[in-house]
């Protein structure tokens, strides 16, 4: 494999070969299977494009004469999200928004929300309060029916997955 942001290849440890190496990795299957190379993630670098090649090999020493290959780009930035209405104190609740993004090269998949009641100790799942605790995802709550009565405390979080 090999980092294409400085052109060096996978040694095995690190991208510090100046020219390819093919690395043995693990394969499962006898005249055909799968194979599984492991990076750790402490080696990619966020943004960066990789070009990966494969090539087989046989019991008998034959190899693979027309090559594979792929190329992918590393996200490893958490996207941010925050609830931003309602905020303050309120009669009653039928809309909550917000703001998420994530960094190049993510894009957001979804936005999860908890809402708790922290009166009564309980989670809005979409359509009814329960005890234990849920996200649910952007989009998918509707309009609730157990809507916030006054003197009672909730508390919004977000997290978003790219």
């Amino acid at each position: 494999m090999q980092q294409l942001s400085d052109g060096q290849f996978w040694g095995g440890s690190s991208f510090s070969q100046g020219s390819q190496i093919f690395n043995t990795v693990s394969f499962v299957g006898t005249a055909s299977g799968t194979w599984t190379a492991m990076i750790p993630t402490a080696s990619l670098t966020d943004g960066a494009s990789y070009y990966a090649t494969a090539r087989a090999a046989d019991r008998a020493g034959n190899l693979q004469l027309s090559y594979t290959t792929f190329t992918y780009r590393v996200d490893l930035t958490s996207p941010t999200s925050m609830a931003t209405y309602p905020s303050g104190t309120q009669n009653t609740v039928t809309t909550l928004s917000g703001t998420a993004q994530d960094t190049t090269p993510g894009q957001l998949d979804t936005v999860l929300l908890r809402i708790h009641d922290q009166t009564n100790s309980r989670y809005w799942n979409g359509s009814a309060w329960q005890g234990a605790q849920v996200w649910i995802a952007s989009g998918t709550a509707s309009s609730p029916t157990g809507q916030p009565r006054r003197g009672r405390t909730r508390r919004l979080r977000t997290c978003s997955w790219a």
